[in-house]
């Protein structure tokens, strides 16, 4: 399981270096699209005031600290 923090409502993915670079080599081994977002107040603002957008957001495999 991993850590997360909660900004605005939205749960943003806290990994170390390591766990990062170990995701990104599965995800490159994997033949079906993984999505990534990294969160900036911009996102995070659309995030919370466009509902489909937000479900975007969700849906990433992670979305991390930017």
């Amino acid at each position: 399981m991993q850590a997360s923090v909660k900004i605005m409502d939205i749960d943003v993915h806290m990994l170390s270096n390591d766990v990062f670079i170990e995701k990104i080599n599965e995800y490159l081994l994997e033949e079906k699209l993984q999505v990534i977002f990294f969160a900036s107040t911009e996102l995070l603002d659309r995030a919370v005031a466009d509902e489909e957008y937000r479900k975007l957001v969700d849906m990433a495999e992670l979305f991390l600290p930017g």
